[in-house]
C-alpha cells in the first residue's frame, strides 16, 4: 500500500515572516492570545468562531494603528 504524502502547512512560516516585519517596524502588536484591549477582547470572545460556534475568535496577530485623523484603525 502506498503512503500518502503528507502536505505541511505554510502558515507558520508566513506568521513568523510577518512578525518579523512588524518587530523590524516596531509595531507594536499582539499575538494570538494576547491581550489587545478589554473592548477588542470581549468583541473577539463573543462573535462566531471560525467553526461557526460562539466565541474563541483569536486572529493571529492584532493591532491598532492611529490614523491620521485621530481616529483608531484595527487590524
Amino acid at each position: 500500500m502506498a503512503s500518502k504524502a503528507t502536505v505541511q502547512s505554510v502558515e507558520p512560516n508566513i506568521a513568523d515572516l510577518v512578525n518579523g516585519w512588524l518587530k523590524s517596524y516596531k509595531v507594536d502588536y499582539k499575538l494570538e492570545q494576547e491581550s489587545l484591549n478589554t473592548e477588542i477582547d470581549q468583541a473577539l470572545n463573543d462573535y462566531f468562531s471560525k467553526s461557526g460556534g460562539k466565541g474563541g475568535n483569536r486572529p493571529d496577530a492584532k493591532l491598532l494603528l492611529l490614523a491620521n485623523d485621530g481616529n483608531t484603525i484595527q487590524f
